[in-house]
């Protein structure tokens, strides 16, 4: 009985140390894309070391409108591919550098789709 107890015991601890990190991206700065979306404003990626925001920008990165942020509760992965989910979009990230992300969104609202667009970080 003790030993089963212990072979329990043993797996759980294992199960727990493996447990994923609770800041799945840990990256952070600005990703704009090099191509115009909408109107005159890029798509761009601000990550906090947390989580990140998604919205559109002029060519430096800077917000021109309502800016989406999903939390790390809402993200699912691990470096490079993640993918997240939140009551107003859907979509993945995938780093392919540490200076170019590739986002596919896809908003809930009016369904817009917005795929494989590449990002790039200025600085």
């Amino acid at each position: 009985m003790k030993k089963i107890l212990l072979i329990i015991l043993s797996i759980m601890f294992v199960i727990l140390s493996c447990k994923s990190p609770s800041i799945p991206i840990e990256k952070s700065g600005v990703f704009t894309s090099a191509k115009v979306f909408n109107a005159n404003s890029y798509l761009s990626v601000s990550f906090d070391g947390r989580g990140f925001k998604l919205f559109y920008s002029d060519k430096d990165g800077n917000p021109t409108g309502k800016e989406n942020t999903v939390t790390e509760s809402d993200i699912k992965g691990e470096d490079p591919n993640y993918t997240f989910s939140t009551g107003v979009m859907t979509g993945t990230l995938q780093f392919l550098s540490d200076k170019i992300v590739k986002v596919t969104v896809t908003f809930n609202e009016g369904a817009t789709r917005l795929p494989d667009v590449l990002c790039y970080k200025k600085n």
